[in-house]
């Protein structure tokens, strides 16, 4: 057997996780393409988000990002504001609905790998979490995240009241 390079090992790694994530994981369901899911994920997460953010965030153009979020606009899930800072633009809240359709989508993952993570014992997950934790941080140090990636180890996620800078 070859032993992979660094690169190699980390592109294999990324496209597993993604796998796990969003293939085993129909966003379909929900009458969602997977774009449109992790937008109102991170609009839900982060209320308020400009569309710049958002789309850096998410690793996509603005044109597309404008798309995806009127998409989402049209079915009611979001809704834009203009930025109180700066009129020509505007940030992103999600609605009820929106807020609603977010957490049965996270009901769904966490079920989903709540069913899987019973097969390891407490060492184990703490383990799994140590090392999630550090491959972030690394990940972080090396410069290999998107710009506006959030560390879920150390980003405190703004309250629903509470609007993002």
């Amino acid at each position: 057997m070859t032993k992979l390079s660094n690169s190699e090992l980390f592109t294999q790694m990324f496209i597993t996780a993604s796998q796990v994530v969003i293939k085993n994981h129909s966003f379909e369901k929900f009458d969602l393409t997977r774009l449109q899911a992790l937008t109102l994920a991170n609009i839900c997460r982060m209320p308020g988000i400009s569309m710049g953010k958002l789309a850096n965030l998410i690793g996509v153009s603005r044109s597309q990002i404008t798309g995806i979020v009127e998409t989402l606009v049209q079915i009611s899930l979001v809704r834009r504001e203009k930025s109180p800072k700066n009129r020509l633009f505007y940030n992103i809240y999600s609605t009820e609905k929106g807020d609603q359709f977010f957490e049965k989508q996270c009901r769904v993952l966490d079920d989903y790998f709540e069913e899987r993570l019973q097969k390891l014992n407490e060492d184990e997950l703490e383990q799994l979490k140590a090392d999630l934790e550090d491959s972030f941080c690394l990940m972080d140090k090396s410069n290999m995240l998107p710009q506006g990636f959030i560390n879920p180890f150390t980003y405190q996620f703004p309250s629903k009241n509470q609007q993002i800078e």
